[in-house]
C-alpha cells in the first residue's frame, strides 16, 4: 500500500508541475503579443513582418504577416488557422494559409513552429528561431530567426510606432536587408547559429 501511495504521490507532483508550467507559458505568451521580424535564411525573400495577436472574445491567438523582397516589395501574406503551445518542448506550433499579395483566392497551406527560450523573461516568451514548410511540393523547408520589431527599429533609428504605416514597414525591410548583405547573410542582431535538425510534430501540446 505504501508503494502505491508513493507512486500516486509522485504522479500527482508531476501533473501539478506540468499544469503550473503550462499556465506560466500561457501567461508569458500573452505578454509576447506584438510585432516580430522573421529573418528567413536561404530565401530570395528574406524578411517577413508578422504580428502575434490575441482575441479577447474568442480567447484565441492568431499569428500572421507579410513576406517581402529585399527592396521592400510585398510578395506574400499569411495567417495562422491553428496555434498550439507545446510547453514540454518550449515550442509554438502552427498551421497557416497564405496567398500572394493581391491573389487571396489562390491559397496554399503550410505548418511550422517557433522555438522560445526554456527560461523566458518576465516580459514574455523570448522567441529565438523557427522552421516552416509550405504544402507546395516544390517548396523547400525554411529556417528563421526571430527578432522583436522594436529592437530592429531602434537599431536603424526608426520609431516602432511608425511601422504600422506600410511605407515605414517597407523602409525598415530595405534597411534590414541592406545591413544583412553588408555583414553577410547573418544579421548582427542575433549571434546564435542557424536552427538545425528536423521539425518534429507537436507532442503533448495544449491549445494556447
Amino acid at each position: 500500500m505504501s508503494f502505491i501511495l508513493g507512486v500516486l504521490s509522485s504522479l500527482t507532483a508531476v501533473v501539478i508541475v506540468w499544469i503550473v508550467k503550462v499556465h506560466h507559458r500561457r501567461l508569458l505568451l500573452r505578454a509576447s503579443i506584438g510585432p516580430w521580424l522573421e529573418e528567413i535564411h536561404g530565401s530570395e525573400r528574406p524578411v517577413s513582418i508578422s504580428y502575434l495577436k490575441f482575441d479577447n472574445i474568442s480567447g484565441k491567438y492568431t499569428y500572421g504577416g507579410t513576406n517581402y523582397f529585399p527592396d521592400g516589395r510585398p510578395h506574400y501574406e499569411w495567417r495562422t488557422e491553428t496555434i498550439k503551445l507545446d510547453a514540454s518542448r518550449d515550442r509554438l506550433f502552427y498551421i497557416y494559409k497564405g496567398w500572394k499579395k493581391g491573389t487571396q483566392g489562390e491559397e496554399e497551406w503550410g505548418w511550422g513552429f517557433i522555438r522560445f527560450d526554456a527560461r523566458p523573461t518576465s516580459k514574455g516568451l523570448v522567441f529565438r528561431e523557427g522552421h516552416y514548410r509550405s504544402s507546395r511540393k516544390d517548396a523547400p523547408p525554411r529556417s528563421t530567426t526571430m527578432h522583436r520589431l522594436k529592437d530592429v527599429c531602434h537599431r536603424f533609428g526608426m520609431a516602432p510606432e511608425t511601422i504600422s504605416d506600410p511605407a515605414s514597414e517597407r523602409e525598415l525591410v530595405r534597411r534590414f536587408c541592406a545591413s544583412r548583405e553588408a555583414t553577410g547573410e547573418r544579421s548582427e542582431l542575433s549571434p546564435s547559429a542557424h536552427p538545425k535538425g528536423r521539425a518534429d510534430a507537436p507532442s503533448g501540446s495544449v491549445e494556447a
